[in-house]
């Protein structure tokens, strides 16, 4: 597997080619930003950019959002271009969501390497909750999976 391959079809599928039914996707040349009605939040899910373009473009989209006084993320991921792309966001008010030491992560499964047993159908018991101790069960698995108390 290429990583720069992976990353660039995670680009295309994730990042430009997706659409969301309750967003306005709007197309530039440079970036792809997903915009809803306030007050929920619109984003700039990807962006090509160099050191030359980045600040002109960062508040080019400050001044779209705030004219529509709509509020707005940007969707960073270490191979977003210019390197440093995130300080440019900084710079012009945005906060980091996690730590700089603290990346995400993104998963890959090779199919034809894959286990044949993760290929198998999926069996599912779905049932419907109907009072509050059949959360139980959900509530446990929240709290071991994402820390905190979910009661």
């Amino acid at each position: 597997m290429n990583i720069q391959d992976i990353l660039a079809l995670y680009d295309k599928q994730q990042r430009i080619g997706i659409e969301y039914p309750e967003a306005r996707k709007e197309v530039l040349s440079y970036l792809v930003r997903f915009v809803r009605p306030a007050p929920a939040m619109s984003w700039v899910a990807y962006s090509r950019l160099d050191e030359a373009s980045a600040d002109d473009a960062i508040q080019e989209q400050v001044d779209y959002f705030s004219e529509m006084k709509q509020r707005f993320s940007w969707d960073v991921y270490d191979h977003n271009t210019p390197p440093d792309f995130q300080d440019h966001l900084v710079a012009h008010g945005f906060e980091r969501e996690s730590p700089p030491d603290d990346p995400g992560a993104l998963s890959v499964l090779d199919l034809p390497e894959a286990s044949p047993t993760l290929l198998q159908p999926v069996r599912a018991d779905i049932r419907r909750i109907t009072q509050r101790d059949q959360l139980d069960d959900v509530i446990r698995v929240e709290e071991q999976v994402l820390g905190g108390n979910f009661g």
